[in-house]
């Protein structure tokens, strides 16, 4: 997980400032030739950028990693800085289509928990880039937010608590009060 962040983060910063200049939500990452064998690196998005720099700020680096993150989260707030209001409008557009996918995976997990169960730790991946973008709108959209509230009294209902879902190492940057969902996981009907 943290291998492919750190390959997320360092690909995205050539097209970061092109990516939030421009109308598109999803942003065609071409990956460093040196990878770090992590295979192919999803499409640049303000949530997935938001969370892998979350969960690498949330871990503990020797020295040079850290001056290497240090660097890299400079350059990703010098443009959220200098782009505001693009940075505010990408996390307005993204967040609703976020919220639909999180919803759809809920829908199938309610319809099928014994199929989708195995898939939770991956998929709240989704709930977590809401709570990510949520921070860095100015006006949520009411109705987002009441659908946001409603899919995750569902998820209550079919969850229970758990230790941490993700790497120990990345614990304290999700605390509980914040990251519930990450806390839980889905009870199957074996």
């Amino acid at each position: 997980m943290l291998d492919k962040d750190w390959a997320y983060l360092r690909s995205s910063l050539d097209e970061l400032q092109d990516y939030i200049l421009s109308d598109e939500v999803y942003w065609p990452l071409i990956a460093l030739p040196r990878n770090h064998g992590t295979g192919p690196l999803p499409s640049l998005t303000l949530g997935r950028l938001l969370l892998s720099r979350a969960r690498l700020t949330a871990a503990e680096w020797a020295p040079e990693f850290q001056k290497d993150l240090d660097n890299i989260c400079g350059i990703v707030d010098d443009v959220r800085k200098r782009w505001r209001a693009h940075w505010v409008h990408k996390a307005n557009q993204e967040f609703p289509r976020r919220l639909s996918l999180w919803h759809h995976y809920l829908r199938e997990l309610h319809e099928d928990p014994n199929k989708w169960e195995r898939d939770y730790a991956y998929q709240v991946e989704r709930r977590v880039m809401l709570q990510l973008l949520l921070a860095e709108m100015d006006h949520p959209r009411e109705e987002d937010l009441a659908a946001l509230s409603a899919l995750d009294h569902q998820l209550m209902a079919i969850v229970t608590e758990c230790e941490f879902l993700w790497d120990p190492r990345i614990e304290k940057g999700f605390p509980r009060r914040d990251y519930w969902f990450l806390y839980y996981h889905v009870v199957s009907e074996k």
